[in-house]
């Protein structure tokens, strides 16, 4: 198979000769051969196993995996390389840091509101 990564910020270099690919999905974990059906998936926050000459894992946060004959395309709003168990630590800390952003785009949020009701108030005010 021929697999082709590709970020918002960077497209990644072909791989060739790919022999299966392991990709976490909605379902679990997924694996691909390449004489599997073309299919559309959605990818969740999890390492892509990618096996060739050699073995290689990605961390990879969110996307959409297309397979379409021998090529497969794997979008991802980012792409990590590095060794298996560093991308593992990467990967369950993930959900806590994405925790922490939410929770600090809600308060922002909420100030802004806030800010917002107040002064429109004051407006109204003769």
């Amino acid at each position: 198979m021929i697999l082709q990564l590709q970020t918002p910020q960077e497209l990644w270099p072909e791989r060739t000769g790919v022999l299966k690919l392991l990709v976490e999905t909605s379902q679990g974990l997924l694996g691909i051969l390449p004489r599997h059906r073309d299919c559309l998936v959605l990818v969740y926050p999890g390492i892509l196993t990618i096996e060739g000459e050699q073995l290689e894992h990605l961390a990879v946060h969110r996307g959409i995996l297309v397979k379409r004959g021998h090529r497969v395309v794997l979008s991802a709003r980012e792409l990590v390389g590095g060794d298996l168990a560093s991308l593992t630590r990467l990967v369950q800390a993930q959900p806590l840091r994405r925790q922490q952003s939410e929770v600090t785009g809600r308060s922002v949020q909420a100030r802004l509101e806030s800010t917002f009701a107040r002064r429109f108030l004051e407006l109204r005010q003769p």
